[in-house]
């Protein structure tokens, strides 16, 4: 049976939100954290994939590639808090990212991604996978890293049908895909505009070899999508109460911080909610205006 994995959407699915999803509505077989990174001399993230904040959650920690002994110093930091799968993001598309050759931005150097994956796998006793894009302008750039991963021998190789520069944008590319499955020599998933459990069908039924389907931003705008029948306003406000009691409990930032943290999960939670109420909840200044405009928001639901 084809499994179902939780994309890493930086800045949406954290501890607080994947604890809340497997609480409330579940289906998910393996939920995938934010990258890691090491950022002016700290790795930043830790926090978040720590056991205590993600228990009863299956979960794999993600690394962003980069320079080997960023990544490295990643993956010992994640095997001192007990994990022994880790996975490793070739495929974050984002500009500043590609330009210092992390994420997708290795896709296109061959020889840096050569001595990474030779780093990574002189490091004992973890299992990787890796989460990457087809290419970073060119649908053929898979190859090359193909050739690369061999070394570490992916358990998983997690495919998002684009170009690094398409973003989230533009058609994704099944025939291209189609070509890495056939020649990728290990277990492969499916991402990129899966929205519904039809979509699921869809792409199992175009790529029987499929492994696994990995959803992301689908998920979270409806976290009831692999479960229609929960999809009440109660089990949504249940969610979103787990959330905001989760982050109020850990915010140390004041009651601005909180109510950020909040509304940017609104940027694509429940587009099709009522408009008014949708506009209240981003407009409110205070807490107090925030939890008036969720809650207008479930009535009318």
């Amino acid at each position: 049976m084809t499994k179902i994995l939780c994309a890493p959407l930086q800045g949406y699915t954290d501890s607080a939100w994947r604890t809340a999803h497997s609480a409330v509505f579940g289906g998910i077989d393996t939920y995938y954290s934010p990258f890691l990174r090491v950022f002016h001399g700290a790795i930043k993230g830790l926090a978040d994939v720590s056991p205590e904040r993600n228990a009863g959650v299956s979960l794999v920690p993600q690394a962003l590639a980069g320079r080997p002994e960023d990544t490295v110093r990643i993956v010992e930091a994640l095997k001192k808090s007990g994990y022994r799968r880790i996975d490793i993001n070739m495929g974050c598309p984002f500009p500043p990212v590609v330009k210092h050759r992390q994420g997708a931005g290795l896709l296109q150097h061959k020889q840096e991604t050569e001595a990474l994956c030779s780093a990574l796998a002189a490091v004992p006793d973890v299992a990787y996978s890796v989460k990457m894009r087809l290419g970073v302008d060119d649908f053929g750039q898979w190859r090359d890293v193909l050739s690369c991963l061999q070394v570490i021998r992916p358990v998983l190789l997690t495919v998002h049908a684009r170009l690094a520069v398409q973003q989230y944008d533009g058609d994704v590319n099944l025939d291209a895909f189609g070509q890495l499955l056939a020649e990728a020599g290990c277990p492969v998933a499916y991402n990129g505009d899966v929205t519904s459990v039809a979509d699921i069908s869809r792409i199992t039924a175009t790529f029987p070899a499929v492994s696994a389907v990995m959803i992301g931003r689908g998920l979270v705008a409806d976290p009831a999508m692999l479960c229609p029948e929960l999809a009440t306003p109660a089990n949504y406000s249940r969610f979103h109460d787990m959330i905001f009691s989760t982050l109020s409990q850990r915010n140390n930032g004041g009651d601005h911080i909180l109510l950020a943290k909040m509304k940017s999960l609104w940027t694509l939670f429940l587009p099709n909610a009522p408009r008014k109420a949708r506009k209240a909840i981003k407009k409110s200044t205070t807490l107090d205006k925030y939890h008036s405009a969720v809650a207008q928001l479930f009535a009318e639901l």
